[in-house]
């Protein structure tokens, strides 16, 4: 992230103050009063003012100024006064990085200037090396006779305030680079907490359990809180389908995977949800996803006409683990599940899981045992 914000606004970081001074000596140009600074095709525009605000002086002396942020060694710099150009001169600074005052002047029509490093407020010299010797009469330089320690003499021989260069550029950019490192650091940790959130687990915790269903229909059979159970309903006992469907949509979500030739009664309560395809990725997936949402306890009744012990214990697996339901069969298979046999009686159905036969018939919420 560092990297990242240092290449973002390495060209900020490279820019130094630049301040242009002009003295008209005495003359009052047109206005506007501008330097132009130009490297390649670019062309910056300074305002130049006597109004004895920073990084001007005193007000009204004949003595303009203006600054700006500035990156790179060398600059051809035009002086322009109501939309004329007066002149032009390069400049080239020794070291880029810091900062420079610009001293411009006009002289029988010719422009010059001269560059200097910034005064230092606390009076020290120019450090050494720099390769700016310090300008006559400011601090660390010669003083000019009559001028009060290193001062610069005005008219009438006052001195006048010590120079000082005050930074024109926004001090917010580095408030700026803070806050945008603040706001990507926010951005990863939130999108962490995220991550953390999604892989969390979502089984409950061992002080809370779920009590399981009774047994359906009787105690001692197989419940839907159990997993999977295999119902064998042959030939005419297969009409059971319809009253066992409504049985288990009275108190549950029910998600019914048939063939389409397998024909489905609407029935009250569920919702009954229906996909057309018995593969058991499909179902589990389809079940997990009905799962997260809220209502009644879902389930789920397969309609095969025969199954292979594999394809059932597939059924088995991939279904979640809070989520039973029932297989309805046409023919006896080797399933490995709970199994409950269905017969035709003169009352309705009779059913009989092991040792246990009941007799149910059909009743208005499904099934009733007789």
């Amino acid at each position: 992230m560092i990297v990242l914000l240092l290449a973002l606004f390495s060209p900020l970081a490279a820019a130094s103050p630049l301040v242009v001074r002009f003295d008209s000596a005495g003359a009052a140009p047109a206005e506007p009063l501008l330097a132009i600074l130009v490297v390649g095709e670019t062309r910056t525009e300074i305002a130049l003012r006597d109004d004895g605000e920073r990084p001007d002086f005193a007000k009204e002396d004949s003595r303009f100024a203006g600054g700006s942020d500035f990156s790179g060694g060398k600059l051809t710099l035009i002086l322009s006064a109501g939309g004329v150009e007066l002149g032009s001169a390069p400049v080239e600074f020794t070291d880029p990085t810091a900062p420079h005052d610009v001293d411009v002047s006009m002289s029988a029509g010719e422009l010059t200037v001269s560059v200097s490093a910034p005064p230092d407020p606390s009076g020290a010299a120019p450090p050494a090396g720099s390769g700016e010797p310090a300008p006559v009469g400011s601090p660390g330089g010669p003083p000019v006779a009559g001028g009060g320690g290193g001062g610069f003499v005005g008219a009438g021989g006052e001195a006048s305030p010590q120079p000082v260069t005050f930074p024109t550029g926004d001090s917010g950019d580095g408030l700026l680079f803070i806050g945008v490192g603040v706001g990507l650091l926010a951005l990863l940790g939130a999108g962490w907490l995220w991550r953390r959130w999604r892989a969390a687990p979502t089984s409950r915790s061992a002080e809370v359990q779920v009590v399981p269903e009774p047994g359906l229909l009787a105690p001692s059979f197989p419940s839907l809180s159990d997993g999977l159970a295999a119902w064998v309903a042959p030939g005419e006992a297969r009409g059971i389908l319809e009253p066992l469907l409504r049985h288990l949509a009275d108190r549950h979500r029910v998600l019914v995977a048939a063939a389409a030739d397998v024909e489905l009664r609407p029935v009250a309560g569920g919702p009954v949800y229906r996909i057309l395809g018995v593969r058991p990725s499909l179902v589990g997936d389809v079940a997990e996803s009905l799962g997260r949402e809220p209502g009644p306890p879902l389930c789920v009744l397969l309609v095969l006409d025969e199954a292979v012990e594999d394809a059932l214990r597939d059924y088995r697996d991939l279904l979640p683990q809070d989520v039973g339901g029932l297989v309805l069969l046409g023919k006896a298979v080797n399933s490995g599940l709970p199994t409950v046999v269905v017969g035709v009686v003169s009352e309705g159905w009779s059913l009989q899981h092991g040792a246990t036969t009941i007799t149910v018939a059909t009743s208005a919420r499904g099934l009733d045992v007789v």
